[in-house]
């Protein structure tokens, strides 16, 4: 074995590279082991060990490493043990019947109410804090909603009586008109399809089993879910998703969507209405919601049946909900005749999730 050169240092600066001033030298080979290294020369003053990066990187894979510029915080990727909800930044307008979509650290929320008014507020999260986005042409509540927060769709709703068969783009700075349903709809699922393949499904007048799918043009009719139901959750895209709870009346049943018909899936512990949606059709959440009064219920479905979660630390219905079963948000709704503003996050059990390194 020839030389080897390696970089060594005795700590971090505060710009993320390692400080090995007076370190210098090769290593002869017959100094290296798994234990020691010793005699060592020829190294430059500083050099860069992990990565410097101003935001966390997503998705990172167990065990890597880095320094975020922007907290000034060396990180690193771990393994939760158990799942577990922790506070997010509050919304600026509490508010219930809102639309949702994104993810857990880039999430959207748009319209709702306060009982009154109905709103046409838009807000973004980063992960930490929510900010003003573009406001939506209509006040509008009970709407539906997918897609990114850079390119989200917002369709149905009830911007007044009767409800909206209209459907809107949202491009990371404004709302503008996408193409009309054929039927109006109020209290559809949001989901987690995109914008230029979106599904709508469940709604308050007959038949409220319709199913529409978007191409990001124009939408065209899909089949028929088998409970006509609404104020529903939803999850996973427009060939395989997932239809869950619901009001009219209150349900348990789940149903699973491929792209052309609806078939059954396991039942929900309990029939609920108002509860959000994140997550596929094989491994989805069911976030809250009501029977009588708001609960914190949380539920974790793999395509097959439902059992209970980690419960949220505030009960809320007809809040915004969306990302995935193991990286998940909720947002707003209402308990106890109060509109709410707090968010929460989730992390699923086992789950890969950033850690920052401190020192003690």
């Amino acid at each position: 074995m020839g030389t080897i050169t390696r970089g060594f240092a005795n700590k971090i600066l505060g710009n993320g590279v390692i400080d090995a001033t007076g370190l210098s030298g090769n290593i002869p080979a017959s100094n290296v082991d798994n234990t020691s290294v010793t005699n060592i020369t020829s190294l430059p003053a500083s050099f860069e060990v992990i990565e410097s990066t101003a935001s966390d990187p997503s998705p990172a894979a167990t065990g890597t490493v880095w320094y975020n510029s922007t907290t000034a915080a060396v990180k690193y990727q771990s393994v939760t043990t158990a799942a577990a909800w922790a506070s997010g930044g509050n919304l600026a307008n509490a508010r219930h019947a809102l639309g949702s979509a994104g993810t857990q650290t880039a999430a959207l929320a748009f319209c709702g109410t306060q009982d009154p008014p109905y709103l046409t507020s838009t807000e973004e999260y980063d992960g930490t804090s929510w900010t003003a986005g573009g406001n939506f042409p209509t006040a509008t509540a009970y709407i539906g909603g997918c897609g990114t927060q850079t390119s989200a769709l917002a369709f149905g709703g009830q911007p007044s009586v009767p409800p909206s068969n209209t459907a809107q783009e949202y491009d990371g700075t404004s709302w503008t008109a996408g193409g009309n349903m054929s039927a109006a709809r109020t209290g559809p699922a949001s989901n987690q399809s995109t914008q230029t393949a979106a599904i709508s499904f469940g709604r308050t007048v007959s038949p409220r089993g319709a199913t529409e799918e978007y191409d990001g043009t124009s939408w065209t009719t899909g089949g028929e879910m088998a409970n006509g139901r609404y104020e529903l959750g939803g999850a996973g895209t427009q060939t395989s998703a997932l239809a869950f709870g619901g009001d009219s009346p209150t349900f348990d049943a789940t149903e699973e969507y491929d792209g052309t018909s609806w078939s059954s899936g396991g039942n929900l512990p309990g029939a609920i209405f108002d509860n959000a949606g994140a997550g596929s059709q094989t491994a989805a959440l069911s976030m809250g919601g009501r029977l009588t009064v708001a609960i914190t219920t949380v539920s974790s479905y793999n395509g097959t049946s439902w059992t209970a979660d980690t419960a949220m630390s505030n009960a809320r219905f007809a809040s915004g909900g969306t990302g995935s079963q193991t990286s998940a948000i909720v947002y707003g709704g209402r308990a106890s005749g109060v509109n709410l503003a707090s968010t929460e996050e989730f992390t699923g059990a086992g789950a890969s999730v950033a850690k920052t390194v401190t020192a003690t």
